[in-house]
């Protein structure tokens, strides 16, 4: 008989450890387990250093720490998918583990591609933006960088392990447990973070499944691999119908009630009343190269020319988010802030807003058109503008294509047609048009560089951009003088901005790098020009700080609208009727000289209060559907 006390098996959690200890050991035999992990969790560093530094093309450790992350979170997201490879064996579980390196790789230089264009990452929400790709295949190589081929540099480690180790992946084994174990200890891990963080943790600004406000930030603490997994499931959650409550209904009429500025009229409202309003978005012009000269020559020397008889607004800051340029049509028209996560116009293009075409005609304007020279669903915008009031909206099948550069018709082209249908339209009208020409990378047929410029500037980003802003320029020539002759100029104010700045927000490291720049030509403040012309004004230079979403609010006070019709809607300002000077960026910070101020701080809650007013459909359920 066995002595007194023994026993003759071990305990259940004897056996639990034995078993788990097994695993951990066949584990440890897994190089292609461990290598793959390592590299994965190498580039996410990598992809964090890039992202972080300014310029998003020198690696620096010194950038490592910009803002916190956590590596147990790093870990733990990259072990789900390495647990997968577990249940495979032989060589489908090495091909597993290289394809998976293979596409991470994939995955972070499209991330940082789009970053340095939009300041923001890949979202499974862009699925359903894949037209917009058309034509821009040289503007997003032109988002490489050198340094992105460190994330492809691991095929001088990972070809020779698979050669030197061929009987280690020929052996491997299916273990589901080890599968099994893998994965649980990485989502009780994710789990535990999230309760300490998100539950009860005190610290406001550290929140892990959340987005924050700043996508970098985001990125560093949910990991880059972390931060596409939850995106799916926020992607999820966005789409879901979103039906406001009382309280988020308050929330917002209370955000605009905050938001208003009482001052007395001034000089400024009506001085254009009853004109003809045209308003051009000049696709990626900044302001830096207005009034500037490169070489003896002007840059924009029609719209300098125009500066006599304008308003010219100087610090008039870009504010597109997910949408780009069709977010600048938004804001525009509608003086409110674009959604936080992907496309406004294409998750919300049948929204309802107060918008500029349905305060005009209520104003005795008797049509308003919208004009692009592209296809109706390049940002979904011929059905969203058409919500948003529009009573004609015509892409670039209404026209005869004589020319198309980069992304559609030549900007001269367009400009000349679009000019013919304006002259034919009854009187007061409302015209919104787009160009598209000078579009990022600024490759233009060699016949219309005009500007003479040394070798080193013309083969540069700064150079090619400078000869679009040109080519640009002299199109807006002939559609003024289309306008002049036609007699209808003199009736009309004209207004000219940029959709979004360019050079200095896609290439700003190669312009940071080149020598013997003049000061201006380095300025990597996303400004852009806003010039409202009208012949027999007496020219004015306006520095208040503003943005797209004041352009709105300004142009009415000028045609003589009353501010009360937009009070309630309206997120921008009348930048000539304010005591303040700010603007609120799309990725919370606030900038102008009241940066600081208590009201500009508060202004920055307006990002999130767009994002549930259009969410949730807002302004139709106040009585603003239909046009």
């Amino acid at each position: 008989m066995p002595p007194e006390g023994s026993q003759t098996g071990s305990s259940p959690g004897r056996r639990w450890l034995g078993f788990a200890t097994a695993q951990i050991s066949a584990l440890a035999r897994d190089p292609f387990f461990w290598l793959t992990g390592i590299l994965l969790l190498a580039k996410s560093f990598m992809a964090l250093l890039l992202i972080n530094n300014p310029d998003h093309s020198v690696l620096d450790a010194g950038y490592l720490s910009s803002y916190d992350f956590s590596v147990p979170i790093f870990v733990s997201f990259i072990a789900v998918p390495l647990s997968f490879g577990l249940l495979l064996k032989g060589r489908l579980r090495l091909a597993y583990y290289l394809a998976l390196d293979a596409a991470f790789s994939v995955l972070m230089i499209a991330d940082l591609w789009y970053f340095r264009a939009y300041s923001t990452f890949l979202s499974f929400m862009l699925w359903q933006e894949t037209a917009n790709l058309s034509g821009l295949w040289d503007s997003i190589i032109s988002m490489a960088r050198p340094v992105d081929l460190l994330f492809v540099a691991d095929v001088v480690v990972v070809v020779p392990v698979v050669l030197l180790w061929r009987a280690l992946y020929r052996g491997a084994r299916r273990s589901i447990a080890a599968a099994v174990l893998v994965l649980a200890a990485a989502l009780v891990c994710l789990a535990w973070e999230h309760l300490a963080i998100d539950v009860w943790g005190t610290e406001e600004n550290h929140r892990f499944v959340e987005t924050r406000w700043e996508a970098r930030e985001t990125i560093s603490f949910q990991s880059p691999l972390g931060f596409h997994i939850l995106d799916v499931w926020n992607v999820y959650l966005q789409k879901r119908p979103l039906s406001l409550s009382p309280a988020q209904g308050e929330a917002i009429r209370a955000w605009f009630a905050e938001k208003r500025e009482p001052l007395p009229d001034n000089r400024y409202k009506g001085m254009l009343k009853g004109r003809n309003l045209i308003v051009v978005q000049i696709e990626s012009l900044e302001n830096c190269v207005i009034g500037r000269s490169v070489s003896g020559q002007a840059i924009t020397p029609v719209l300098n020319g125009l500066l006599p008889n304008s308003l010219y607004f100087t610090n008039i800051y870009e504010q597109v988010n997910g949408g780009s340029s069709s977010d600048s049509d938004l804001m525009t028209n509608t003086s409110v802030y674009p959604v936080r996560h992907g496309s406004t116009f294409f998750r919300f293009p049948r929204n309802a807003y107060n918008a500029l075409p349905r305060i005009l005609r209520g104003a005795g304007y008797r049509t308003t058109l919208a004009m692009h020279p592209d296809a109706a669903v390049y940002w979904n915008w011929k059905n969203a503008l058409t919500a948003i009031g529009f009573d004609t909206c015509l892409d670039e099948s209404a026209f005869v294509n004589h020319e198309t550069l980069g992304l559609g018709m030549s900007d001269e082209d367009f400009l000349t047609q679009a000019g013919t249908r304006i002259t034919r339209q009854p009187e007061p009208f409302y015209a919104f048009l787009v160009t598209l020409t000078s579009h990022a990378p600024f490759d233009l047929p060699e016949k219309y560089r005009d500007l003479k410029l040394d070798e080193e500037l013309a083969t540069s980003c700064l150079g090619r951009a400078f000869q679009a802003f040109h080519y640009a320029d002299r199109s807006i020539g002939v559609f003024l003088e289309r306008l002049r002759r036609s007699g209808m100029l003199e009736r009309s104010v004209v207004v000219f901005y940029g959709d979004h700045a360019s050079v200095h927000r896609f290439y700003n490291d190669e312009v940071q790098a080149m020598e013997g720049l003049e000061d201006w030509m380095r300025d990597p403040r996303c400004l852009i020009p806003l010039i409202v012309y009208a012949p027999g004004v007496t020219g004015e230079r306006i520095d208040v700080t503003g943005g797209h979403i004041d352009i709105m609010p300004t142009l009415l006070y000028l045609l003589g609208v009353d501010e009360a019709v937009t009070a309630e809607t309206a997120m921008g300002r009348n930048l000539l009727r304010t005591g303040r000077d700010f603007a609120v960026l799309q990725d919370g910070t606030v900038v102008g000289r009241d940066k600081d101020a208590t009201f500009s701080k508060a202004a920055v809650e307006g990002l999130s209060i767009a994002d549930l007013s259009i969410r949730g459909n807002y302004f139709s359920m106040i009585g603003y559907g239909g046009k």
